[in-house]
């Protein structure tokens, strides 16, 4: 759980009564249905933005519950990207996931716990991307998958708030490494 996200913070959510936890599946499906009442079909469902959605043990359920609705043009997930791994893949993939937004907040192990205040083991982000890319190209899965990485970002834990901008062989080793596994790139 990266600490600048509003899930770490336990006790503002607590002062504000808000529930902590993973969305119940009935209450998802229950969204999703209620968005049908609208006179036009939705453009998106997206889920994420406000948690890591790969940590919900049934992403694969919500995501094919959504697609098969038909009440969005597109379902998308946002992503940290830290659990992507083969079995979840598949998973995602085959329950008709169509756009994936994997945003990385630094290159490297060490700059992810400076900015983003959580421990990554930056190589298996890597081998969970180029495994899904790898997934939904034998599938034939139409499914986008966009990476971009924080090229400002700030130290979480630093008084100063010391901020980092990319360098330019950052920025070839990022293209460098997501270009031929990903569709999209910023």
């Amino acid at each position: 759980k990266c600490s600048f996200c509003f899930q770490a913070d336990t006790l503002g959510k607590k002062e504000k009564n808000f529930p902590h936890g993973m969305m119940k599946i009935d209450l998802f499906k229950k969204t999703v249905d209620q968005l049908k009442e609208f006179p036009d079909k939705i453009k998106k469902i997206k889920i994420g933005n406000h948690g890591e959605p790969t940590l919900h043990p049934k992403i694969s359920e919500l995501i094919e519950y959504a697609k098969k609705s038909k009440t969005a043009d597109i379902v998308e997930v946002f992503t940290n990207g830290s659990k992507l791994e083969p079995i979840l893949n598949e998973k995602i993939v085959k329950a008709g996931l169509q756009r994936i937004n994997i945003s990385l907040e630094g290159l490297t192990d060490e700059r992810y716990m400076e900015v983003a205040g959580v421990k990554q083991d930056f190589s298996k982000i890597i081998s969970g991307v180029k495994n899904l890319y790898e997934t939904k190209e034998r599938l034939k899965s139409e499914l986008i998958i966009y990476v971009k990485v924080a090229d400002e970002a700030h130290a979480l834990k630093d008084a100063s708030k010391k901020g980092f901008s990319m360098t330019e062989s950052e920025k070839n080793y990022f293209y460098k490494t997501f270009g031929p596994i990903c569709d999209e790139i910023f």
